[in-house]
């Protein structure tokens, strides 16, 4: 840290301050370092556009600019900032050549509001003799946007400039003026049936204009819109719950590749839902076609945020084929294909398609040929990335060293590094280089691997559309090609033989493909998965002597550690189909091999699989017990253990734990039920509205249970309790108190009002503390929002008739007043209500006022 500091220390203190130039070179330098840092690009954006401003150079700024857009192409912001620039700078040829670009593009409401704006401020001014042609031009525009974002629910302002337009044009004939107010009322139409933030406004447009025009019809034309424009607000409202989520993250939101973070899954399952309700016609549309479109829209919105989601362009493209619109859907594709060159679900997905409209093979293969030069493109910058990064490393360890050395001369002790300190500094910069290079070696190797994988998946999959598209021998002409590559895996080769094998039923040209992957993958590469894949074939085609020979011979040419898969289907072969010395010999061999598993879960998983069948493990699962070994290990695992100390613990002191263990009720807490008491009335402003109703103690409750169980028919007893404990509290009960009021949910304000009163309950008498338990242990759902809350008033009941119970509750509603009346009922004011003032759809038998519904609404 001291060789730093004098570094540092030795540096000078000042620096010439950079110019704009160098600031702005700056700032494109570091956008080339870190393509998808949005902060630094916008720095940039903007640098360059200040600069613009003040100079008049537009160069340097339309250069940023189609630099971020290039990286950034279904950016909404940056669009609109492009076109406002191009606007300030009066260039309207560059502005024309940029809405051609953006328009089709970004399907986004900004950047059409910015062409219609565009167009209308062109053509607004136009001479007499060209004005029939700019209003016309006016009204095509305002169609164009609309029936590109007009489903959008922010294109709410968009509809009333279209006709508020339509509206104040002037100069129009009698025929004209019709036809204006007829597309005035087709468009008030169209926008009532879309769910848009402003939609009551429109809807007050609407009214309005019906009125202005004839009073006697336009309450029936509104009536008949009523319910479309009911159902629009609705789903408007719907829409803003389902897409909370996306309208917060959408202020910053950058389209960037994604990390599959917490908050990239989050905005996707956002988006898929809101999808998915689209779907469902929440605004009951009978039109099919228009269904569609919201759902297509829905799904060009979410692309514009989550461009490098390959799911959402698959499912956007599924959904067109479903719809049998398989032009539109190739053409989807294509523009996923260009978005995402390395996406392989992609390509698989354009590729098949393509197949099944019976395009010409030619023509398919370029989608996999532009594939797999996008995938070695990726190699490419994989190894120049971890070249930089190892140079760097270097650096900074070079770097280190020369400030220590520096630090010696500058202290004058430049003599300690003379003789062996220098040779030890040497040896430890060596091994700190060497470090470094298997560090970075490992990354490239890890990265590497990946891609040749997607790599040769490519291959397998061309070959399967060859064969189909073409015959065997076409998909055999890519497998030479694709074996010549440094890139083929394992897998090319065994997807080749086995096409052979089931194509033309030749065992010898499956065999010979693996003989020719044995020299690459067994005796070169040292793979023991292909070594497996090709002990399985020979199994399968029950070549018993051949099986043999590859089995011996990967012993000698695999590592012990790599051979244990191998030996594990070998045996398992010689189990089901071998004779019994075969199968005793081949388990000695095996333990002689393995000799350090002997007393570990791996022995013991061995011991199992000798006498287990497809999905039977009896034996392993009931008698070896290796549920419980695996329990054990995830537990050593989350505590920092490793398998390999896994293998170390004694198996004898595990035991297979049951399928149903016992539930421990000392370990749940539980309330402490012999200290309630018995309700108390108290002083009035300390009435709670848990003391309401009366209680029962718990010595009472098991005092009735001993007495029912000796007298066996007492079906009286319980409401004999309870009106006795009622009694006792009328006659404690203060001579008056006021009443008292509380906020409960509405739904429990209904329940409250529809419970029968506790003196008509003569059931059996239930164990309080059970019914506690099981009410705690309910999994109950999250609530989706906030509950409406009520008020309650808790009356006195000395103010009751003699047929109620000590809780009246009713709801003050308001606007609604209830009154006692002499038979004990309530009454509201208004029809069709109940106690609560809540709207009834039916009455019960025997209507309000009968003594069924009296007695079944006292509490």
């Amino acid at each position: 840290m001291s060789a730093w500091v004098s570094v540092l220390d030795a540096a000078p203190a000042t620096q010439a301050p950079a110019s704009d130039t160098d600031k702005l070179q700056q700032l494109k330098a570091q956008t080339q370092i870190d393509k998808w840092n949005s902060s630094v690009w916008r720095a940039y954006v903007d640098e360059s556009m200040k600069r613009a401003d003040d100079s008049g150079d537009c160069n340097d700024a339309r250069q940023a600019i189609e630099e971020f857009v290039t990286v950034f192409p279904s950016v909404t912001r940056i669009w609109v900032e492009f076109i406002a620039f191009e606007t300030r700078m009066r260039a309207y040829d560059k502005l024309e050549a940029l809405f051609t670009r953006c328009l089709r593009a970004v399907v986004a409401v900004p950047v059409w509001e910015k062409y219609l704006d565009y167009i209308k401020s062109v053509h607004s001014n136009a001479p007499v003799d060209r004005k029939e042609e700019a209003r016309k031009t006016i009204l095509k525009a305002f169609e164009l946007v609309l029936s590109n974002v007009g489903l959008d629910r922010e294109s709410g302002h968009i509809w009333l400039d279209y006709l508020k337009y339509i509206k104040n044009l002037d100069g129009l004939n009698s025929f004209e003026l019709q036809q204006m107010m007829d597309l005035q009322r087709k468009v008030f139409h169209k926008a009532l049936s879309i769910p848009l933030t402003n939609i009551e406004a429109i809807w007050k447009e609407y009214d309005a204009f019906e009125n202005s025009l004839n009073k006697l019809t336009a309450k029936k034309l509104l009536s008949e819109r009523s319910a479309l424009y009911m159902t629009a607000r609705t789903a408007y409202r719907e829409m803003k719950i389902i897409t909370a989520v996306i309208d917060a993250a959408s202020k910053t939101w950058m389209p960037t590749p994604t990390t599959w973070s917490e908050a990239d899954q989050e905005v996707l399952r956002a988006w898929k839902k809101y999808i998915s309700w689209e779907k469902t016609n929440p605004l009951r549309l009978e039109d099919p076609s228009i269904v569609s479109a919201r759902v297509m829209y829905a799904y060009k919105s979410a692309l514009l945020m989550m461009r490098f989601f390959p799911e959402l362009w698959f499912d956007a493209a599924r959904y067109l084929i479903e719809l049998g619109k398989l032009d539109e859907a190739a053409a989807l594709l294509q523009q996923a294909v260009e978005a995402l060159p390395r996406s392989l679900l992609l390509s698989f997905a354009l590729a098949e398609l393509e197949e099944s409209r019976k395009r010409e093979f030619s023509e398919i293969s370029k989608v996999f040929d532009n594939l797999l030069t996008n995938l070695e493109s990726w190699v490419v910058e994989v190894n120049q990335k971890y070249d930089a990064e190892r140079d760097t490393l270097m650096a900074l360890l070079r770097g280190g060293s020369d400030a220590v050395a520096f630090s010696a001369v500058a202290t004058g002790n430049s003599a300690e590094w003379d003789g062996e300190r220098r040779e030890e500094e040497r040896e430890k910069e060596k091994e700190r280089n060497q470090e470094i290079e298997t560090k970075v070696e490992v990354a490239r190797k890890r990265k590497i691997g990946k891609v040749k994988q997607a790599w040769s998946l490519v291959w397998v999959v061309y070959m399967r559309v060859a064969r189909r598209s073409e015959n065997v021998k076409a998909a055999r002409n890519l497998f030479k090609q694709a074996k010549k590559s440094e890139l083929c895996t394992y897998h090319v080769y065994v997807a080749s033989a086995l096409m052979e094998y089931y194509s033309s039923k030749d065992v010898g040209i499956a065999c010979r493909i693996f003989e020719a992957g044995m020299k690459v993958f067994a005796e070169d590469n040292a793979s023991p998965e292909f070594v497996l894949e090709y002990l399985s074939f020979l199994i399968q085609m029950n070549d018993e002597n051949n099986a043999r020979a590859l089995f011996e011979r990967a012993l000698t040419v695999l590592q012990p550690e790599q051979t244990r898969d191998i030996w594990s289907k070998f045996l398992s072969n010689e189990v089901n189909h071998g004779e019994l010395a075969n199968v005793l010999k081949l388990e000695s061999r095996m333990k002689e091999a393995f000799s350090k598993d002997v007393d570990t879960p791996i022995a013991v998983r061995s011991m199992a699989d000798r006498w287990a069948f497809l999905d039977i493990d009896f034996i392993g699962q009931e008698e070896l017990g290796l549920s419980g070994h695996s329990a054990v290990a995830r537990s050593s695992k989350m505590g920092g253990a490793t398998a390999a100390r896994f293998g170390n613990i004694d198996l004898s002191s595990f035991s297979r734990p049951t399928n149903l263990d016992p539930v421990h009720s000392e370990n749940i807490v539980t309330p402490e039920l012999n200290k309630w008491t018995a309700y108390k009335p108290e002083a009035p402003e300390k009435v709670t509205p848990e003391k309401v109703l009366p209680f029962i103690p718990p010595n009472e409750v098991h005092k009735e249970l001993q007495q029912m169980k000796q007298k066996q028919p007492m079906p009286q007893s319980q409401p004999q309790i309870l009106q006795q404990q009622q009694q006792q509290a009328k006659e404690q009960e203060p001579p008056s108190r006021a009443p008292t009021t509380m906020l409960v949910a509405e739904c429990i304000a209904q329940l409250l009002d529809r419970l029968p009163p506790a003196s008509s309950y003569n059931g059996p008498i239930l164990p309080l503390s059970d019914i506690l338990d099981g009410l705690r242990r309910l999994p109950l759902p999250t609530p989706v929002g906030q509950s409406r809350m009520v008020p309650i008033s808790l009356q006195d009941k000395q103010n009751l008739n003699p047929g109620h119970s000590s809780a009246n509750v009713f709801i003050q509603e308001r606007g609604s007043h209830y009154t006692d009346d002499q038979s004990g009922s309530f009454r509201g004011r208004g029809r069709g209500r109940g106690r609560f003032g809540i709207a009834s759809a039916s009455k019960r038998k025997g209507g309000y006022g009968s003594d069924e519904d009296q007695r079944f609404r006292k509490r």
